[in-house]
């Protein structure tokens, strides 16, 4: 056959280069020395980034996307308050704001389980806005106190009961 290769292979299997185990070099796991210094690498950043300036932007961000879906561009604002959600949910932990997280997963979940535009809930989505504000304004690092606990509980429950 004029397609086989050498030695009667039909095919040739290529591995590709595997560039972070090259640049961490040995294929042993890391010790805990140095994940102790990962780690308060990470928690030295953290402590020297204001979060909330740019928190701050995204909750502008939300708060126009939530006066559009007022109007008659609601499926357009539903699809960016969705995004800006999910862009604090990830950024809200990596920051030392885990409320900023849960408070956007909540949002995102709720967003997500939407049959359509048409059933979105603007007061449910007002409430996580609110939320939002306080723990990005008063900067509310950490997981919060039980006042901050039930906020987020009740969020929750509002926001993920079956429709």
């Amino acid at each position: 056959m004029s397609g086989d290769r050498p030695g009667g292979k039909t095919h040739e299997v290529i591995q590709p280069r595997n560039k972070l185990r090259e640049m961490v070099g040995s294929k042993k796991p890391l010790g805990g020395d140095v994940l102790r210094k990962a780690e308060t690498a990470a928690k030295k950043v953290q402590d020297r980034t204001d979060y909330t300036g740019h928190a701050q932007t995204n909750l502008t961000r939300l708060m126009v996307a939530y006066d559009r879906a007022q109007g008659a561009e609601r499926a357009e604002a539903l699809h960016d308050m969705f995004e800006i959600a999910h862009d604090m949910r990830g950024e809200g932990g990596s920051f030392g704001f885990p409320l900023v997280t849960q408070i956007g997963d909540i949002l995102c979940k709720h967003l997500t389980a939407l049959k359509s535009p048409e059933a979105l809930e603007l007061p449910i989505v007002k409430l996580h806005i609110d939320a939002l504000k306080v723990v990005i304004n008063q900067r509310l690092r950490g997981e919060g106190d039980d006042t901050a606990k039930q906020v987020v509980d009740g969020l929750a429950r509002i926001a993920l009961k079956p429709r």
